[in-house]
């Protein structure tokens, strides 16, 4: 599936929930890159910001979509 055709549900409110509700052929490489996130981003608040998955410690910041 083509990432531009996906769009996200209104109520997603947690990472969990986004992964599970992207793309069948996206969710593995989903799941790798949040491991990833946790393992480099240590203390991260993991949430949804902007319809996205968003890691934030005091220091650094990052997120994904599935596009």
């Amino acid at each position: 599936m083509d990432g531009v055709d996906y769009k996200v549900p209104q109520n997603i409110e947690t990472v969990d929930a986004y992964i599970a509700n992207a793309p069948k052929d996206r969710r593995d490489d989903l799941n790798k890159l949040r491991t990833l996130l946790v393992q480099e981003v240590p203390n991260a608040k993991e949430l949804i910001k902007y319809k996205m998955p968003y890691y934030s410690n005091q220091k650094d910041s990052e997120r994904f979509s599935t596009s």
